[in-house]
């Protein structure tokens, strides 16, 4: 017994050793699929790659590479639908405008100017939305990866969208400018720039918007370690501090006298959403901080000299 109980002791041993590694040579690729898959963004929809796996597994990397193609089939659906939508929306939404442009400077009647004035607010609005939903749509995956790419410098974006902006400011009465230092030197970033102008539109679009009159707005564009940065600060009443997560999704309201992005007139919420979306598309970051005594920053980080996207 003790002459056979050894060797028998060191081959279960040695038994038990070989099943565990072929346990897990076997279940690797599963390991490997689950790995590929934890590591994906959200909206990334492509297949799933397991050449080496056994014949079991490839049924199942099959059957969901065919609901990923199904997802992907269906949002990509979604948004021809909504960009083919607001284009065809475009173009009878400027004939109202124009038209009870017109009415309205031709009317004397009082109660019909009232109701020309809020066909006019109600067609304004709807342009906006319109707007918002072609930028969204372009700020989409596949939109985003057909736009071409090229080196530019942010600062000097930032002077021409400012001044772009200057006689929107003027006619809302806030006082836009932007900081003596944001033109001295240049920041070199790779990217969508038609994108990143949309964004930055946005953001100083919506503090000349909703600062109040007699505001002031300042745009700052400097280099922070290996981050391009665009800073838009405002001297109106802000956000609170608890809100600034809520902003960034889609169609939120904010509570009344808040300074909110797309919900006041002709707004539809879709301001810092669209804003976030493309520059998170360019592996940046969008931040707010609240200004003392009061205002808002709100800021735009990019990777300097680089480009990733997901």
């Amino acid at each position: 017994m003790r002459d056979i109980a050894l060797p028998l002791s060191a081959l279960m041993v040695l038994m038990s050793m070989i099943v565990w590694a072929g346990i897990r040579a076997g279940l690797a690729p599963l390991e490997r699929m689950r790995k590929q898959v934890e590591v994906r963004a959200p909206n990334d929809l492509a297949p799933v790659q397991l050449e080496t796996a056994p014949t079991e597994l490839h049924s199942l990397v099959v059957a969901l590479n065919s609901l990923l193609a199904a997802v992907q089939s269906s949002m990509a659906a979604q948004r021809r639908f909504i960009s083919d939508a607001a284009h065809q929306l475009r173009t009878p939404l400027a004939g109202l405008k124009s038209q009870t442009e017109l009415a309205l400077k031709e009317t004397q009647d009082p109660a019909l100017k009232a109701r020309l004035e809020r066909v006019h607010q109600s067609a304004s609005r709807s342009a906006h939305l319109v707007t918002q939903l072609l930028t969204l749509a372009r700020a989409e995956p596949e939109s985003h990866a057909a736009l071409g790419r090229t080196h530019f410098d942010l600062a000097r974006l930032a002077q021409e969208v400012t001044a772009d902006l200057v006689p929107r400011a003027l006619k809302a009465g806030v006082d836009l400018g932007l900081s003596e230092d944001s033109s001295a030197m240049a920041l070199p970033v790779h990217g969508h720039a038609l994108l990143i102008k949309e964004a930055l539109v946005n953001v100083i679009d919506n503090a000349i918007r909703y600062a109040g009159r007699g505001s002031e707005v300042t745009v700052r564009a400097h280099a922070h370690g290996a981050w391009a940065v665009l800073d838009v600060d405002d001297s109106g009443p802000g956000i609170e501090a608890a809100q600034h997560e809520a902003v960034f999704e889609r169609f939120v309201r904010l509570s009344a006298g808040a300074q909110s992005l797309g919900l006041n007139d002709d707004g539809c919420g879709l301001g810092l959403a669209i804003v976030k979306e493309i520059i998170e598309r360019h592996a940046g970051s969008v931040r707010l901080q609240s200004l003392n005594p009061q205002g808002l920053r709100v800021s735009l980080q990019l990777p300097k000299d680089s480009l990733t996207t997901h």
